[in-house]
Formats: C-alpha cells, structure tokens, sequence
C-alpha cells in the first residue's frame, strides 16, 4: 500500500518537474486556493456551532443609571429635577422674604422675584400691597426686604420655611419668634450679617439680603434642613391646541389703580405675565418679566386695619383659617372652587366644585390673597 502511494507521488513529482514555469505557477495557485477556502469553511462553521455565552444574573440585574432623568419634583411647585440637581435644594431650608411693593421708582423692580418658587401677594397699609417669595431651588439677590405682617407666617408655615424680614413692629416680632424659633431670621434680632443696604435706593427701602446669606444664618443655627412638606397637587400642561389664544386675569385689591395688577396669558409657552399698576413688572437683576405657570386668588374674609396687638399697632387682620372661594388660572382656563385651611400651619388645599383637589401645572406659582368683595375679572 505504501509503496503504491509512494509510486504515485513519485510519479506527480516527476509530472510536475516537467510542466512548464507557467503551467506549475497555475497549479501552485490553484491549490493554495483551495487550501485556503477550506480553512474559510471549517473557520466559518465553527462560529455558527459555537455555542452563544450566557448573559450572566449580575448583567441582567445591573439597573439603568437614572442620574439624569428629571424625577424628582420640588415640593413646593412640582418642578422636576435630576438627582444631582435636586441635592442641591434637599440639603437646605425653604426661605420666606418678605418683599417692598409700594408703587415707587425706589422700590419698583424689585430684585429675586423671578427665582421664587412661590409668591404671595397681600395687602399691607392702606392699599398697598406686600410680597412674600417662598425660594428652595434658586440663589438670588432679593430686596428690598421690609417688615412682617402677622398674617404671612399663617401661609409661610404650611412648607416649614424660615422668614426673612427687616424689623417689624413689636408684636409681630414676638408672633414670629414663638412660633419660629431659630428660623425667624430677623434682620434686627440677630440676623444683621444676612442684611446689607445699597447706596442707588434711598431709606428704608434699600435693605437687601440674598438667599445664600440667609441659608448660611439658618446654617449657624442648626436649621438649615428641608422640611417635611405637604406638596399640592400636580398635573401635565395642556397641549398647544387645548389651550386658547389669549386670556387675562385682573386683581384690583382695594380699587387704588397703581395697585392693580394684571396677568396676560401666553398660549405659546403657557403662562402667565405680569403687569402692576399698569407696567410691565419686571425683575431688577435679569430685566425679565415676571411670569407664572399659576395664578391662585384667594377670597380671604377680613382685611380691615385693627389695632388687635394693643394701642398704636394698627395692623390688618385676615381670616386665613377655614374656607372660602378661591379662582385658580392656569393653561389659559379658569377653574372655581373651594380653598380650605384647617389650622394656622396647616396646607391650604384647593377643591372644584365636585371637591376635588385641583391640580397645578409644574412651575412658578403665584397666590394673590384679596378681600371678599375685591374687584377680580378674567376673560
């Protein structure tokens, strides 16, 4: 057997010595060829038969990272944020300021209005009105910064916020420290490294704080911590073709017309503009104009002057514990119903007319507090 296949190799090897160079280049190649698509084949074979590699428990289990999802929403007007972003205001105290709103070029625009994340607006004096930021997620410069009214620490302490204010009289100063603590952040009772005045706005009304100074005061008094707060309700906007063309919302707190204040509706983006005492009201430190996701307007009974702290503290006096109308506007509609307060720092909660809790649209919030009776009219 051997010496057979001997023979034949032989006789190719002879075969092959007498083919010409060309003819033996043409064989060569032809079996190099060869030689290569069988190792393709047997290559390509051994892949499709080749079993699959598990998929390991531990890689099935690994979650997706959610870092960077918008999730987690503001309690105190439901904007959404990132984890990493929403660390940021869940390390630290909701802020009440107290801002100036007399009609004056002193005092108008005021500064850190548009970083609030909800503003109240009420009557002070005579038919001026005050404002009360309530500020979690945004820094800001703010001023100018005037005295407490009593009857703001009844809405400042349904999101357990410190107050900041410049003085105020005696028994207002005494409310606010009993029910506040170490969060009134009084400017004159120890507050001062929070305050400063600037020289372009003239006595009493360039007193100026920031939301990082008063965080760093409630910081040195151990309570600079987020409280547990009691969220209102949230919805989705309207889409584009459910919302009207145009709308406006008018508040005319006493009639005085530099007092009156007028929201116009932006179909486009949604929300609500701000107008007061017939101008544009805009914000000192960026030149925007305010704006709101949210108007709420409370029908509060009271608001007559009483001197209710004793001879020569004449202050007004609201009932802002129980129930009573209120008209809430947002995606260009208005919606009637109920508020209802059950103590002086519980959640004022708002109901349509099937007691329902109506829901708000995530965003800026404003809550205009009138007298029954004020002048308030919408189209």
């Amino acid at each position: 057997m051997f010496r057979r296949l001997k023979e034949k190799l032989s006789n190719l090897k002879e075969g092959f010595n007498n083919l010409t160079r060309a003819k033996k280049i043409i064989v060569v190649g032809i079996i190099f060829l060869n030689l290569v698509g069988i190792i393709f084949l047997a290559v390509l074979t051994y892949s499709f038969l080749k079993p699959a590699k598990p998929v390991s428990s531990e890689a099935k289990n690994t979650p997706v990272s959610t870092e960077e999802q918008k999730n987690v929403p503001n309690p105190l007007n439901g904007v959404l944020y990132t984890k990493s972003e929403a660390r940021v205001w869940q390390e630290r105290i909701p802020l009440a300021v107290i801002i100036e709103n007399l009609a004056s070029k002193d005092v108008r625009p005021q500064s850190g209005l548009s970083k609030a994340d909800v503003v109240y607006e009420a009557l002070a004096e005579s038919d001026i009105t005050r404002l009360m930021g309530i500020y979690l997620s945004n820094s800001t410069e703010l001023g100018p910064v005037r005295s407490l009214r009593e009857y703001y620490l009844d809405w400042l302490m349904e999101s357990g916020a410190a107050v900041a204010f410049w003085n105020s009289n005696q028994c207002v100063k005494n409310t606010a420290a009993s029910l506040l603590g170490a969060k009134n952040l009084d400017q004159a009772e120890g507050g001062a490294s929070a305050y400063w005045r600037v020289s372009d706005r003239p006595n009493p009304h360039n007193g100026y704080s920031s939301t990082d100074k008063l965080w760093e005061l409630a910081r040195s008094r151990g309570v600079n911590s987020l409280p547990n707060i009691e969220s209102w309700q949230f919805k989705e906007e309207a889409s584009p073709s459910a919302r009207p063309a145009t709308g406006k919302v008018n508040v005319n707190f006493t009639g005085v017309n530099s007092y009156s204040v007028e929201w116009s509706y932006d179909s486009s983006a949604n929300e609500y503009k701000r107008s007061n005492g017939g101008a544009v009201h805009t914000d000192k430190i960026n030149g925007e104009q305010l704006k709101t996701k949210n108007v709420v307007v409370e029908f509060v009974k009271g608001g007559a002057m009483s001197y209710n702290c004793g001879p020569g503290v004449n202050n007004r006096v609201f009932e802002t514990v129980g129930e009573g109308r209120v008209l809430i506007f947002r995606d260009g509609q208005a919606v009637e119903g109920t508020w209802k307060k059950p103590s002086r720092a519980g959640r004022t909660k708002f109901f349509d007319k099937g007691g329902q809790e109506i829901t708000l649209n995530r965003g800026p919030i404003w809550v205009e507090v009138v007298p029954v009776g004020a002048g308030v009219s919408y189209q």
